[in-house]
């Protein structure tokens, strides 16, 4: 008797525990499929949207001084003694856009870093990519130092170098190039410390009703701004400057 009350009373529990644990697995399913909420900021609704940093800012007429330099400033600073390796490129007088644009290498990579030019604006006194109609007194290139493909090579550095002097020779300037070796050292302790500290952010979506198609998913990501990638079944996103 006393054992056929033990074994129904761990039924009753082992049951018990399978129902609380199907319901907290629903829970979470609907958590995870229920819609964004949208954000309230100041009375206003912020719908969730890519490219958060610069969207969340409100337009430009409603920008007080600083808040319009924040956005000037974000998207003039590009080229970053801290990731790139930077040569300056001082020409005799100043430069036209003109002629800059006409000599900039044909490719914005050194191997498989992205490169930049940048001139810094006789008027403006700041840093921008070469325009037509404009006049530079001093120009800087950079290369990319890491990514995920790992640190710069003294191969990609000698074709990021070659590629600054002969926009050099066609500007009619003067290029200070960093050291390679001390170039490829900075690269591969860069690579090491963004290796530590790297993180991928993903995001799973699900469908609330029915399974979505191949093709309603490329429509719906071109919509979006979504181009195809290199790789064969990759959309990527463009950024809004060249590179």
């Amino acid at each position: 008797m006393d054992l056929t009350l033990s074994l129904l009373l761990l039924g009753v529990a082992v049951f018990a525990a399978m129902a609380a644990h199907a319901w907290w697995r629903a829970r979470q399913d609907s958590e995870l499929r229920r819609p964004f909420a949208p954000t309230i900021s100041d009375g206003q609704r912020l719908e969730p949207q890519l490219d958060p940093v610069d969207d969340a800012l409100p337009p430009a007429a409603a920008q007080g001084p600083e808040l319009g330099s924040l956005r000037s400033a974000r998207r003039q600073v590009r080229l970053d003694a801290l990731i790139d390796a930077i040569a300056t490129v001082s020409p005799e007088s100043p430069v036209t856009g003109e002629l800059a644009v006409a000599h900039l290498p044909a490719s914005n990579r050194a191997g498989t870093k992205p490169m930049l030019v940048e001139g810094l604006d006789t008027e403006t006194g700041t840093w921008e990519t070469p325009t037509h109609g404009r006049r530079y007194t001093e120009f800087q290139a950079g290369v990319q130092l890491a990514h995920r493909a790992g640190p710069l090579n003294e191969i990609e550095y000698s074709e990021f170098v070659q590629k600054v002097q002969a926009f050099a020779d066609g500007v009619g300037a003067t290029a200070d190039i960093p050291d390679m070796l001390d170039v490829v050292a900075r690269a591969r302790e860069l690579d090491a410390f963004a290796s530590e500290a790297d993180a991928q952010l993903s995001l799973q979506l699900r469908a609330n009703g029915a399974p979505w198609s191949v093709g309603y998913l490329q429509q719906m990501a071109s919509r979006h701004g979504f181009v195809p990638g290199a790789l064969p079944g990759r959309l990527v996103m463009p950024g809004p400057a060249d590179g």
